[in-house]
């Protein structure tokens, strides 16, 4: 399972509200809910829609003239999950003809395309299930400080005569 970070950058001079695009090699999304701004009720990933192979995602901000970033920064919107760490067969298509529109304004206008970049980006999954095996010197660190842990719980604890 690799996971892969949606960020947003606006232009300066705009402001966003929502994002709607397809989606293809990824099996889920989870929305960034430390961004205030993206209603998380309001956000959907959607498996084929269309009945094309695409996914959709339709992200919305919580109430209309609340942006979901603000200009001139990357902001992260979620995270995609799936099996494949290159692209293609990971791709972003806009929502142009499926949606109305791709980026849209806090008050859900549609914003012209050429001002927002969209992009898919890999990063490290962590995972409780998967631990990285530690270096040599950090795994005997570990042994050492358990020794210890065992030696010194034998000297404090008394023994008991029956």
């Amino acid at each position: 399972m690799y996971a892969w970070s949606l960020l947003i950058r606006v232009d300066p001079g705009y402001d966003v509200g929502a994002i709607d695009i397809l989606t293809s090699g990824f099996d889920s999304f989870e929305v960034n809910v430390a961004n205030p701004g993206i209603g998380v009720l309001d956000t959907a990933y959607v498996t084929d829609p269309l009945g094309d192979g695409r996914n959709g995602l339709v992200l919305n901000n919580t109430v209309n003239g609340v942006a979901i970033s603000s200009p001139g920064e990357e902001a992260l919107l979620g995270t995609f999950f799936g099996p494949n760490r290159t692209s293609p067969p990971v791709i972003l298509w806009d929502g142009e003809v499926e949606y109305g529109g791709t980026v849209f304004d806090p008050y859900l206008r549609v914003l012209p395309p050429d001002n927002v970049s969209l992009h898919a980006y890999p990063r490290a999954l962590i995972s409780l299930t998967v631990v990285p095996e530690p270096s040599h010197l950090a795994l005997l660190a570990l042994v050492g400080l358990g020794l210890l842990g065992v030696r010194a719980r034998g000297v404090a604890e008394p023994t008991r005569a029956c």
